[in-house]
């Protein structure tokens, strides 16, 4: 199967040798391209992909993915990492399963049809009613495209369907030099930047919750043809 969605080599290359996973990011390169028949463009998911699935690793078993798209590491945890992985993502774009290797990172896969351990809801965040709680809760760069306040309210749910020692993993983008949150979706302003909140108000939600920060890195400018910065963060909560 080939895809132009699929990133070229030359670019997996230089971004192979920014990551500290490098062959972390091979394994996921290469189930992504033997189920989808690709792996993004996007060239910074080289870094967050990896980067979820480390911290993962040594986590709890039952995890959900907010916001997931079409994407490996889902698939990767649950097969590879042997994780209870459960997905939610609003989108009235459903990719049928026989379609994918036409398709990009954009919309709602169900992820039983790749493997019948995980179940996938295509559902508001704020409708979410799982029957567990979960031990693991990531979410890559989903919240920054989003109003502020509704990102409060999928802040609150994340506090809900926590168990009392979960672990939340974060990849949000910035603007470059800044805390600022990035406040745009599909190249849209969501709304005004001093509206939008920055990375210090996001801590701040979680830290009303019981949680607080157990990891945070900014990469500044890590690739020259990124509109801004990439933050890196992991919240616990400990009882």
């Amino acid at each position: 199967m080939t895809n132009n969605n699929d990133i070229a080599d030359d670019v997996l290359a230089q971004m192979r040798n920014q990551t500290i996973y490098p062959e972390t990011l091979d394994a996921i390169v290469a189930l992504s391209r033997k189920t989808f028949g690709w792996y993004t463009k996007h060239a910074l998911r080289c870094i967050e992909y990896p980067w979820i699935v480390e911290r993962c690793r040594s986590l709890g078993d039952h995890v959900l993915d907010v916001g997931a798209g079409v994407s490996p590491v889902p698939v990767f945890l649950a097969t590879r990492e042997n994780k209870k992985v459960v997905t939610v993502d609003y989108n009235s774009s459903v990719v049928a399963y026989e379609a994918v290797a036409r398709r990009n990172e954009w919309g709602f896969l169900d992820y039983s049809v790749v493997d019948p351990s995980m179940s996938s809801h295509n559902v508001d965040i704020s409708d979410f009613k799982p029957e567990q709680k979960f031990d693991v809760i990531y979410s890559i760069s989903v919240i920054e495209h989003m109003p502020a306040e509704i990102r409060r309210k999928m802040v609150g749910v994340f506090g809900e369907v926590a168990a009392p020692n979960a672990d939340v993993l974060l990849t949000i983008d910035l603007y470059g030099a800044s805390m600022d949150l990035w406040n745009h979706d599909r190249g849209e302003p969501v709304e005004p930047r001093e509206t939008h909140g920055s990375l210090r108000d996001v801590t701040a939600e979680f830290e009303a919750l019981g949680f607080e920060t157990r990891y945070l890195e900014i990469l500044r400018r890590s690739r020259p043809d990124t509109p801004g910065d990439l933050a890196m963060l992991h919240m616990a909560r400990r009882v």
